[in-house]
């Protein structure tokens, strides 16, 4: 079952373009990561799907309807946690109580059972202003969950917490992807962490999608040449394959991203007379696809 849909996204913040023909799909029980460097437009494609922005151009749908022309009927079945806010001169307990009143659905054993998955039930007397920010966090998550949500829409649900947090979230995002149903969308910088649990990654760079698949297929994908030097590379020599983006210089060490132009490459290091220290095949990690550009 297809949760999300979102076909041909395009979103402007006057002439800036920050998200141009986005298409995603989440499904039922699948955990999906968004990743992608800063300023990669994920945090606006989590407000344009959420409601909270309205996009140019595109469609999202969820539980396949439009979502703003039946905003009342598929937010209800969403959960978010997106910068939470809290009342920070109220417990966590009185912070929950509040919002199942205000959703006209109040119910104390909902709210316990929330607060021990996310393990703030034995601090759920003490004020937020005594909260860490991975404990907010946390308290993020529980309001997230306390509507039994189908989708569960987290931005950055890592940060703030420590590796023991961090396992103890993940372990929790399997169990309701795998044993609720739940299709999870977040996004994260910890791209371990994404290749660990996720169905699918799907990556963002200014804007537009450069990969939506398994996170191991994205790293099969990635194979290059290490090229060590004993000095830096001269970026003059190589002007024509760092336009295309066949290559990528990070002082002694160069990246060449197409095997076809390898034997060029070194046909130009030999006659600048620059040594080579040691070549080296690789399959890059997500971690390459997050910070090398696209072929």
């Amino acid at each position: 079952m297809e949760i999300l849909s979102v076909e041909n996204l395009t979103k402007k913040y006057g002439k800036k373009v920050v998200l141009c023909n986005v298409s995603i799909k989440v499904s039922k029980g699948e955990i999906v990561g968004l990743v992608g460097p800063n300023g990669a437009g994920k945090t606006t494609f989590i407000k344009c799907i959420t409601g909270l922005l309205r996009p140019e151009e595109g469609s999202i749908k969820l539980f396949g309807y439009d979502l703003f022309q039946n905003y009342g009927r598929v937010i209800k079945d969403i959960g978010l946690l997106l910068e939470p806010a809290f009342y920070d001169y109220l417990t966590a307990l009185e912070n929950l109580k509040i919002l199942m009143i205000a959703s006209n659905n109040y119910n104390l054993k909902k709210i316990q059972e929330v607060m021990e998955f996310v393990g703030l039930w034995e601090v759920r007397n003490k004020y937020i202003t005594t909260f860490s920010f991975g404990m907010k966090q946390r308290l993020g998550l529980a309001q997230a969950l306390m509507n039994d949500p189908q989708f569960l829409i987290l931005d950055e649900p890592t940060v703030g917490l420590d590796p023991i947090g961090v396992n103890e979230l993940k372990e929790k995002l399997v169990y309701l992807s795998k044993n609720k149903g739940v299709g999870i969308l977040f996004s994260s910088h910890q791209l371990p962490d994404v290749e660990e649990i996720c169905d699918k990654v799907i990556l963002l760079r200014e804007g537009v999608v450069l990969y939506d698949g398994i996170p191991k297929e994205a790293v099969k994908q990635k194979e290059y040449y290490l090229i060590l030097s004993n000095k830096e590379f001269n970026k003059n020599i190589f002007e024509d394959e760092i336009i295309n983006n066949y290559i990528d210089l990070r002082d002694n060490v160069l990246i060449v991203k197409k095997q076809g132009i390898l034997n060029n490459i070194l046909r130009k290091l030999y006659n600048q007379n620059i040594d080579i220290l040691d070549i080296d095949i690789k399959r890059g990690s997500l971690l390459e696809l997050f910070y090398m550009k696209g072929q």
